[in-house]
């Protein structure tokens, strides 16, 4: 086999050792330097786009928060916020601690997954941010049902992921099974196709409000509100 296939395989089953699902602990320290890679700005421009929608005093949940960065944008607001960042990813959420925040942002951060999240308290604002992508279509109703239930009555959904539909180009294509393989590597992805998340959202009852793509379309984000 040689010392660079006994590297590579060595390499391969250690990826592969682990069996909890949409564990990214092994692409923490490489993971914003990938995005930026692949995407330039494009997916913070995504998490960003509607963030001036929350007000002052406003309790906001952001789901599978990753390391952090979309922490500092709301700092920027200069708003009085309670922040419950929930990062199943003990290597992810480090990164988020560390970012440089003000006090205006009274943070709470979770360290487990959003199924496993008991609190009872609603809250004005949701963010999921490249999560809903973690799921198989028979997870994803559960878990945008349970996302709806932790919203107050005229609280937003701000949600924001990728995007493929009839006419996508073939680099579009391309580059989801590309992320689709390299995170079944490395982080035991539980997804094997990436859905169009509008429709489930909207069949809780939620509003579509806005909706903007960046790169050429293969990155949506949108504004729900729960009436």
């Amino acid at each position: 086999m040689g010392r660079y296939g006994i590297y590579v395989s060595s390499l391969i089953a250690h990826v592969m050792s682990f069996k909890e699902k949409n564990n990214f602990d092994k692409v923490a320290f490489c993971y914003d330097t990938l995005v930026s890679l692949f995407f330039q700005n494009d997916l913070y421009k995504a998490q960003i786009a509607y963030l001036s929608h929350i007000k002052e005093g406003s309790s906001v949940m952001i789901i599978g928060g990753g390391t952090g960065k979309i922490l500092v944008a709301l700092d920027e607001l200069n708003l009085g916020l309670t922040v419950h960042y929930i990062e199943p990813s003990i290597k992810m959420l480090r990164k988020a601690q560390n970012q440089p925040l003000s006090s205006r942002l009274k943070m709470n951060y979770i360290n487990d997954r959003f199924e496993n999240y008991r609190a009872d308290d609603q809250v004005d604002v949701v963010c999921t941010f490249f999560f809903l992508d973690l799921f198989r279509e028979e997870e994803l109703s559960v878990i945008i049902d349970s996302i709806k239930n932790k919203l107050k009555i005229g609280a937003i959904w701000l949600h924001a992921d990728f995007h493929l539909e009839k006419g996508s180009s073939a680099v579009n294509h391309l580059l989801v099974k590309m992320m689709l393989v390299f995170f079944k590597l490395t982080s035991n992805l539980s997804s094997n196709k990436l859905l169009r998340f509008v429709p489930y959202i909207e069949k809780t009852g939620l509003i579509l409000k806005e909706e903007h793509y960046y790169k050429n379309r293969l990155i949506q984000s949108c504004l729900f509100v729960k009436n």
